[in-house]
């Protein structure tokens, strides 16, 4: 019973955290697939002890508690503040940006991204994400990571397209992608029994400085798993 309720509570502050708006109660319900009796019990304690906030149209969002929750987990978890440091003094000394990156439940997990508010790749879709593709090959395995991204694209799926990246993330041990937007590099990070992906992106087009980077990235990835 106890591990019922724990799932419906994880249920529902998931799903308030993806929907980045205030839900009501019904709404709730119908997306979770939980009566609308339990959705409010679940929701009236965890909005007496902070977790959860009601809005003055009666709806719910996250609350302090769980900002506070999350950011505590942030600065404690996997890497110290110090391998933050050490990422943006590489990129900086380097001239590119740089990102770290985990991955929950198919969902990219920014802990440092260059280029804009990290809250602002929050649901950007794994299929599109070179990051993604590196933590899933390491992760899973090719065959694996193909489904996973396969999923993830639905009907735009391109099997040629991912069949050759994923060959050359297996070869090599990090995923390149050049796109309109530069080149991007990716390799894995394993650190607390954790896979995560270190990247260099908006890269040059034209390709000189990638084999120099790809060197400089992976030096990084040896600090970063040893910090």
């Amino acid at each position: 019973m106890k591990t019922l309720l724990t799932e419906k509570i994880f249920h529902l502050t998931d799903l308030l955290i993806r929907a980045g708006e205030p839900m009501s109660i019904i709404e709730l319900s119908r997306q979770s697939g939980i009566e609308r009796s339990a959705c409010w019990r679940i929701v009236s304690d965890l909005r007496a002890l902070g977790y959860l906030r009601q809005t003055s149209g009666r709806k719910i969002e996250p609350g302090l508690g769980m900002i506070y929750w999350g950011q505590a987990a942030y600065s404690q978890t996997f890497f110290p503040r110090k391998a933050m440091e050490k990422i943006a003094q590489t990129a900086g000394k380097l001239s590119v940006k740089a990102a770290l990156a985990g991955l929950f439940q198919d969902q990219l997990v920014y802990l440092y991204r260059d280029d804009s508010s990290i809250l602002d790749y929050f649901h950007f879709p794994v299929d599109k994400s070179n990051v993604a593709l590196c933590i899933l090959v390491r992760k899973y395995g090719g065959s694996k990571a193909l489904k996973i991204l396969r999923r993830a694209a639905g009907k735009d799926f391109d099997a040629k397209f991912f069949r050759e990246r994923i060959a050359g993330m297996e070869k090599n041990g990090y995923a390149l992608e050049r796109g309109r937007n530069g080149c991007n590099i990716a390799i894995p990070v394993e650190r607390g029994g954790e896979i995560f992906g270190l990247s260099f992106f908006q890269l040059e087009r034209d390709g000189r400085r990638i084999p120099q980077l790809i060197v400089q990235c992976s030096l990084l990835r040896n600090e970063l798993e040893k910090v």
